[in-house]
């Protein structure tokens, strides 16, 4: 085998680090783009609800815990009538307080169904076992006319 000398050496080393910085970046290019652009696909595991099924619910008297896991602002200017706002970096914090048995049926929404997909992911890792999130979100819940 030929032996590589030292200049070809560090060579070989500033071209694998190179190319480790190039794959890092591009890395970190592609999650920050989908993380900013809300791309990010929703969990696929998670139960969702429609407006309409929730709309049942409320005629039937069934219990069932309402969270808003939207910002304050939009919290502020209109949300769902019983609803508990939570916000989604919150929630795994705060969710004991409010609904502390782990059975109660809960409904999450956010302005679209992406967000709250991703809060009723968090509650189902810690042990929620009737976490749904609102199909759609605070846009279906009004187009449904449900209570403001």
């Amino acid at each position: 085998m030929k032996s590589l000398g030292a200049g070809q050496s560090e060579m070989n080393a500033d071209r694998r680090l190179a190319c480790g910085a190039i794959l890092a970046g591009a890395f970190l290019l592609c999650c920050c783009r989908a993380a900013s652009s809300g791309s990010a696909a929703p969990p696929l595991d998670v139960k969702e609800i429609s407006a309409a099924e929730v709309g049942r619910w409320i005629q039937a008297g069934t219990p069932f815990v309402l969270i808003d896991v939207r910002q304050d602002e939009d919290w502020q200017a209109r949300h769902a009538a019983s609803a508990v706002h939570i916000r989604r970096v919150l929630l795994s914090d705060r969710i004991g307080t409010f609904v502390p048995d782990k059975r109660a049926r809960i409904v999450l929404y956010c302005g679209s169904g992406k967000l709250s997909a991703f809060g009723a992911e968090t509650l189902k890792g810690l042990g929620y076992v009737e976490a749904y999130s609102l199909s759609g979100g605070f846009r279906a819940w009004q187009e449904a006319g449900l209570p403001i």
